[in-house]
Parts: structure tokens; C-alpha cells; sequence
């Protein structure tokens, strides 16, 4: 059976048929769809964690920027607006790992409340990955995320 994921079947489609110009603008136009993705994944667990850790506007503008360059699908040429520092994908730059990274923006007074929001994500995986027999959810998402992916709330 012929390949099933119907982004690269459309793609394939849009290969075949299309002007050079068209080509160009459809790629273009899936790059911003996945720069958008990226951005509304960080907003959504940004305002998440954000009042468990009462982040300052400082402190919200890194980890926003931390989350969307651990996302797996990330990639510096997407040009995400908001994101800041070292590209994870840069030569000679350390791979983000993202507790770590954020654990190193946080005072050391929400280090305890940032231990509680660990625990109860790991509680959260966990519970639902129970309540669907063993199969991780968060897997699904990110496997569509190539085909629109789940929406969401745009940043600012």
C-alpha cells in the first residue's frame, strides 16, 4: 500500500502539478503554518506554567522561547517571532533539554513550585497514558502535527 500520511501524498500531488512560482508559495506557506504550530504549542504550555511558577514578562519571553527550540518539529529557519538566544540547531550549541533549560530562568524561590509542576505533568502522562492502555497521546499529537496539527491560542 502506497504511503497513508495524506500531507505527503498532497505534497507529492503539488509536486506534479504546479508552476515553479506555485511550488515556492505553497512551501512557503507550510513553513508559516508549522512556525505557527510551534508558536501556539509554547503559548498553550507557557500560559499553562505560567501562574503555578508566577513567571515575570522576562521570565515568560525565555521559557516561551525555550519551548518552541526544544519542540522536536523546530527548526531556526521557521523565524518563530519571539524566539531569542542560541539556536539549539547552531553549530558548537549545546541540545536544549527543556526542564533543564527552564529550571536555569527560575529564581530560586519557585525551584520548589517548579519540582510540584514536574510531578504533576509526570501524574498527568501517566494517568493518561493508563486511561489509553499504555498508548502515549502526546505521540499522536506530535505525529499530526505535520498534517495541521492541533490548534490553539496565538502568542500575545
Amino acid at each position: 500500500m502506497n504511503d497513508m500520511n495524506p500531507q505527503k501524498s498532497m505534497d507529492a500531488y503539488v509536486q506534479q502539478t504546479m508552476t515553479p512560482e506555485q511550488k515556492a508559495s505553497w512551501e512557503n506557506r507550510k513553513l508559516e503554518t508549522k512556525a505557527d504550530q510551534l508558536e501556539r504549542t509554547a503559548t498553550w504550555k507557557l500560559e499553562r506554567m505560567s501562574g503555578a511558577l508566577k513567571l515575570d514578562e522576562g521570565q515568560k519571553d525565555q521559557v516561551f522561547s525555550i519551548l518552541v527550540k526544544t519542540n522536536p518539529d523546530y527548526d531556526p529557519s521557521l523565524g518563530v517571532e519571539g524566539v531569542t538566544g542560541a539556536q539549539a540547531n547552531e553549530p558548537n550549541a549545546t541540545p536544549l533539554k527543556e526542564e533543564e533549560a527552564i529550571a536555569s530562568v527560575l529564581r530560586p524561590e519557585q525551584m520548589d513550585d517548579w519540582s510540584a509542576w514536574q510531578e504533576k505533568q509526570k501524574a498527568e502522562k501517566s494517568r493518561l497514558t493508563d486511561a489509553f492502555g499504555g498508548f502515549d497521546p502526546s505521540s499522536f499529537f506530535r505525529s499530526v502535527s505535520g498534517m495541521g496539527g492541533m490548534g490553539g491560542m496565538g502568542r500575545r
